[in-house]
């Protein structure tokens, strides 16, 4: 996992299981 240049994808995951 690349989330290095992209922690957003992380942050939108967690919130689309909301």
């Amino acid at each position: 996992m690349e989330d290095v240049e992209k922690p957003d994808v992380d942050v939108v995951a967690e919130e689309a299981e909301l």
